[in-house]
C-alpha cells in the first residue's frame, strides 16, 4: 500500500524541511526509485497546465480530496524534469497555457555542517490570457548541487512543492462608526 499524505491521521502531516526535500531528491536521482507521497509528473511543456497535469483521474487535485471542501494553500510534491533551452544552462519553464515565472533567484539550501547541497527557486504560474482565472499557483523548485551527484553524473530532475492560493480581494466589512456615535 502506497503512502498517501492525504490519508494521515489527524495531527499528522507530510511537511518535509528544505534539507529533507533535497535528501528525497538525491535519493531519487541516485537510486532511480520514487518516494511515497511525491508525484511524478511533467510540470513543463506544451501539455503541462498545472490544474490539468496535477489532476487525478477523478478530476481532483491531490490536496482537494479531504472531505468535500477544497483545502486552499495545501501543498503537493512533484518530481519533474526541468528541460534546458538548447545546450545552455537556462531552463524552459513554459507550461501549457502559460509559464512558470521565476520570482526569486536561486537560494542555497545548506546541510547542518554549512555545505551547500542544493538550491531553491520560487516561481509563480502566469497564464498567457485572463480566461484561465486568477488563482495564484506558486511553486518552489529544488535542484541538487553538483556535489551531491556521482562524478560525471548530471541530472535535470527537480523536486517541486506546488500550492494554489485564491487571488481574491479580501472582504472588508463596511464599518460605519459615524452611525454608532449618534
Amino acid at each position: 500500500m502506497a503512502f498517501n499524505p492525504n490519508e494521515l491521521p489527524p495531527g499528522c502531516g507530510f511537511h518535509p524541511t528544505e534539507l529533507e526535500i533535497i535528501t528525497i531528491l538525491r535519493n531519487r536521482v541516485l537510486s532511480q526509485q520514487g518516494y511515497p507521497g511525491v508525484l511524478e509528473r511533467n510540470l513543463y511543456g506544451p501539455d503541462a497546465t498545472p490544474w490539468l497535469i496535477l489532476s487525478e483521474e477523478d478530476g481532483t487535485i491531490p490536496w482537494q480530496r479531504v472531505g468535500n471542501a477544497v483545502d486552499i494553500g495545501k501543498k503537493v510534491y512533484v518530481f519533474t524534469v526541468a528541460p534546458r533551452l538548447g545546450n545552455g544552462s537556462q531552463r524552459d519553464r513554459s507550461a501549457g497555457c502559460g509559464s512558470w515565472v521565476p520570482r526569486t533567484g536561486p537560494r542555497n539550501v545548506m546541510d547542518g555542517g554549512g555545505l551547500q547541497v542544493g538550491t531553491r527557486r520560487s516561481l509563480s504560474f502566469q497564464p498567457r490570457t485572463e480566461q484561465y482565472g486568477r488563482d495564484r499557483w506558486v511553486m518552489h523548485e529544488y535542484e541538487l548541487d553538483d556535489s551531491q551527484l556521482n562524478p560525471g553524473q548530471t541530472t535535470d530532475l527537480v523536486l517541486c512543492r506546488v500550492a494554489k492560493y485564491p487571488d481574491v480581494e479580501p472582504q472588508i466589512p463596511d464599518l460605519n462608526f459615524a452611525e454608532e456615535d449618534n
